[in-house]
């Protein structure tokens, strides 16, 4: 009986260590694994946070941000205004008119507005110092650079379509 008891013992023995080892490595792996829910929550705030500016962002990026106002048509926004006056639009603007307006007379007010966009956009060539003062103004209002240049063409388009009706 005496041997039976030890085999016994020893089995209880093994049970007993391997419970407990089975016990520190379960214990061990759930506290990483509150760690890395604990850095998962953390991480998702974040992402929220993302997310919830993420439709500010997209119509700043649409819309060229608060330069123009997108409604029909197209005009300017107290930021595009005084972006206007910084960089000196409508004199830049007074400047091309004359070379455009005759392209004008035959196209609606639709084309002209796509034309003077794409012109500022792809043909005019700004001297060093309104290019200065463009990128000084995209900088310090979070716009591209074709942001601000869309502010030239809403001020050329309107002196176009002024010219046009003459």
């Amino acid at each position: 009986m005496g041997y039976l008891f030890e085999l016994v013992a020893d089995d209880i023995l093994l049970i007993a260590l391997f419970t407990f080892m089975l016990w520190k490595f379960i214990y061990k792996d759930i506290n990483t694994m509150k760690k890395d829910i604990d850095t998962l929550k953390k991480d998702m705030n974040e992402v929220k946070k993302d997310i919830n500016s993420m439709p500010e962002k997209i119509i700043k990026i649409i819309t060229g941000a608060q330069a123009i106002n997108i409604n029909s048509p197209l005009s300017l926004t107290d930021l595009g205004k005084d972006i206007s006056e910084k960089i000196s639009a409508m004199e830049i603007a007074n400047s091309l008119v004359e070379s455009l307006t005759e392209e004008a007379k035959s196209k609606s007010e639709y084309e002209i507005q796509e034309m003077c966009s794409d012109y500022i956009r792809n043909k005019y060539k700004p001297s060093d110092e309104i290019l200065s003062k463009m990128h000084h103004q995209a900088y310090h209002t979070g716009l591209s650079l074709n942001q601000v240049k869309e502010v030239i063409a809403i001020e050329l388009r309107d002196m176009l379509l002024v010219q046009s009706k003459k």
